[in-house]
């Protein structure tokens, strides 16, 4: 980390973000693919819910959580988001591929995977990076995206600390059964330990009657 630069007090974290599969993020101009702060800052928002939605039942709770990361109207935000380079590699893809036409593929300028992005999380002077923000970030790293058609994998992220001394993290999964493995391990890390399945439907779960 960094401190002291980019304003006085403030600690800066650096990861390096890594795009697997083309993005399809852009700001008002979609015809200009680019890597936005505000995109990433809307991901990490949502990943946080669902890290502590998991842990808080009181919604007043959950939002005073979150109030301690991302701020609210009373409030500033705890860290900021930076992301360079500024003018990253894009191309043309086809946004739906499984289409027959070129046409119907609905080509559209993208960010080009694999190449990797210089995300920087600032924290406010006195303020440390908040554990539930560290945690967002490792989840989304194994189970988000960025981008329109993330749910159907492109702009497939890869998140890792340039520095592994400063935070923990989990090591780089080598193959799929390590990616489960460790998938595995963070979300019982937040969520709790998953109870054994129940083989046996409940009474009120019984098939419906045939009405034939």
């Amino acid at each position: 980390s960094e401190q002291g630069k980019g304003g006085e007090g403030v600690t800066i974290f650096h990861f390096e973000l890594k795009l697997l599969t083309p993005a399809f993020v852009a700001g008002s101009d979609k015809s200009m693919p680019e890597m936005r702060s505000a995109s990433i800052r809307g991901e990490l928002r949502y990943w946080l819910r669902a890290v502590i939605g998991v842990q808080e039942t009181v919604p007043a709770q959950l939002f005073a959580r979150e109030r301690t990361v991302f701020g609210s109207t009373g409030g500033g935000s705890a860290v900021s988001v930076r992301i360079g380079p500024n003018i990253p590699k894009t191309d043309k893809y086809a946004m739906l591929p499984h289409r027959g036409t070129t046409r119907d593929q609905s080509w559209t300028p993208a960010l080009e995977a694999p190449q990797s992005f210089d995300l920087q999380i600032v924290t406010l002077p006195g303020k440390a990076l908040p554990n539930d923000l560290l945690t967002a970030l490792q989840v989304w790293s194994l189970l988000g995206g960025i981008g329109r058609r993330s749910r159907r994998m492109f702009g497939a992220v890869q998140i890792v600390p340039k520095d592994r001394s400063e935070v923990a993290w989990y090591d780089p999964p080598a193959g799929t059964e390590s990616l489960a493995q460790t998938t595995k391990s963070l979300l019982t890390r937040v969520a709790g330990p998953l109870a054994p399945p129940d083989t046996a439907a409940p009474p009120d779960t019984a098939a419906p009657p045939d009405t034939a």
